[in-house]
């Protein structure tokens, strides 16, 4: 299935694009998708346990299943002053 995926920071500067479109298995949750990106993309693992998903700019729980078409955005850490 194919879900739109937004990225900020450190993920958009990885990924090199903000939108993304991303392939995953039916029945993905949210966590399947962070740890395929993980995965696929090892410098950005330091994010691990600290980053937020939402869909359809709601956040949601990593057990949250996807849906074909869902806009996913995955929002890391915030810092700063």
């Amino acid at each position: 299935m194919k879900i739109t995926l937004k990225l900020f920071a450190s993920f958009r500067q990885e990924f090199d694009t903000g939108i993304v479109q991303y392939d995953l298995p039916e029945g993905s949750t949210a966590q399947y998708l962070i740890d395929d990106i993980f995965n696929r993309h090892p410098t950005l693992s330091r994010f691990k346990g600290h980053v937020v998903v939402t869909v359809s700019l709601l956040a949601v729980p990593l057990t949250t299943t996807l849906h074909e078409g869902d806009e996913v955005a995955i929002l890391p850490p915030v810092s700063g002053g």
